[in-house]
């Protein structure tokens, strides 16, 4: 009835409504909208007024004319600072030079308002260029903030922009990534501040979970091996899980070392296999002499979950029981580790498992096919000789 929107006039305190449609007799009109309180603490306004008046009519029209009505004075009230009821800010993760996700959670005891802007300040020591927070590393809100952060490195200041109405006591929640000091640092200390919108206000973040530690050096949590043959002179097929403690992107490189006594010659693009092998390009460059195999990486390796990448090395022609194998990433502070299990074990005689041998006749000047099948314990590469 009422159309959806009022005209309001700040100067007289005064909100017009125009009706578009009849209203019957003893029915109820109900309607809210949001007015802002006094930035600061007082009395109630005085005790609003409502009138309601028809335009003139023509002779003979009796209309409402004009009616008035007092409501309790509660519109206006003031009497609570505005303030932060939470405002958290944490991240996981001390790795120094590292990928950090930092989540801020926020709720206040009023409305956030489209348009205002949240100001995560402090956040000097990052070392992630300025620019807006995008791909390979997006940034994420409860949708009560738009889709983009933007980042300034000179100011250390992330700026959040609210999109849908947050109401008061609600949480709004959104999460980015910025890297980790290059070097050895403590914590930061961030503080929120809240722009653009008639209530504006600074403070301190009441809780921060170690914001932007550089405490740890990068390494891999994770490096195991496997592999699927272990016969004398065989190919073996070599599997190797990674999993960094810090996102890996280009332009890093992963390098596996001690792969020593392999017969397969240097290559520099051996293929490479499994899942995790599109994040490596597809191949790596391998080093017969030094027994290095160098992956350079084109993609994301992340840190959540291992990933698992296979290659096809020739065992040597003596049995051994595997080396030990290194692996370690492109910078000056990662720490590489050794990994679990062996690489090229040789310590079984080549052979096939299963034999059958199928005919097709018996018949005598017959064209006879004969059907041999043979599963061997070893892979056989291109060349091999039955």
């Amino acid at each position: 009835a009422l159309g959806g929107s009022a005209a309001w006039v700040r100067e007289t305190g005064t909100i017009e409504l125009l009706l578009n449609q009849s209203v019957a007799r003893g029915d109820m009109l109900n309607f809210s909208f949001f007015l802002v309180n006094p930035p600061m603490p007082g009395t109630p306004a005085s005790a609003p007024v409502v009138r309601a008046w028809e335009p003139p009519c023509g002779a003979g029209c009796r209309g409402l004319g004009e009616a008035e009505a007092a409501l309790p004075p509660l519109l206006g009230t003031a009497d609570v600072n505005a303030t932060w009821l939470d405002a958290s800010i944490g991240s996981m993760g001390a790795i120094i030079g590292g990928q950090a996700t930092i989540t801020v959670t926020l709720r206040a005891n009023f409305a956030l308002l489209p348009g205002a802007r949240v100001s995560v300040e402090g956040l000097n020591a990052s070392s992630t260029p300025s620019g807006p927070l995008a791909a390979p590393f997006p940034f994420t809100s409860s949708g009560a903030f738009e889709p983009t952060a933007h980042w300034n490195q000179t100011e250390g200041v992330v700026v959040l922009t609210v999109r849908d109405r947050v109401p008061s006591r609600a949480s709004a929640e959104a999460s980015f990534v910025l890297r980790n000091p290059l070097s050895p640092s403590p914590p930061a200390s961030p503080s929120v501040r809240l722009s653009g919108q008639l209530i504006e206000m600074e403070s301190e973040a009441m809780t921060a979970f170690s914001v932007l530690h550089a405490r740890d050096p990068p390494s891999f949590a994770e490096c195991a091996l496997s592999q699927d043959s272990f016969v004398v002179g065989g190919m073996a097929r070599v599997t190797v899980r990674l999993r960094p403690t810090d996102f890996l992107t280009p332009p890093s490189s992963v390098t596996l070392s001690g792969l020593a006594g392999s017969t397969t010659p240097s290559d520099p693009a051996l293929p490479l296999f499994g899942a995790g092998a599109a994040a490596f390009g597809g191949n790596a460059s391998w080093d017969r002499e030094g027994g290095t195999l160098v992956m350079n990486v084109s993609g994301v390796v992340g840190d959540a979950a291992a990933t698992e990448v296979s290659f096809y090395l020739g065992q040597g022609a003596r049995a051994t029981n595997g080396t030990e194998v290194n692996a370690t990433a492109s910078g000056a502070r990662f720490e590489g580790r050794v990994c679990d299990g062996a690489a090229l074990r040789a310590t079984e005689e080549g052979r096939f498992e299963v034999r059958r041998l199928l005919y097709s006749t018996n018949r005598t000047y017959a064209l006879n096919r004969i059907t041999i099948t043979l599963q061997p314990n070893t892979n056989l590469g291109g060349g091999a000789t039955l």
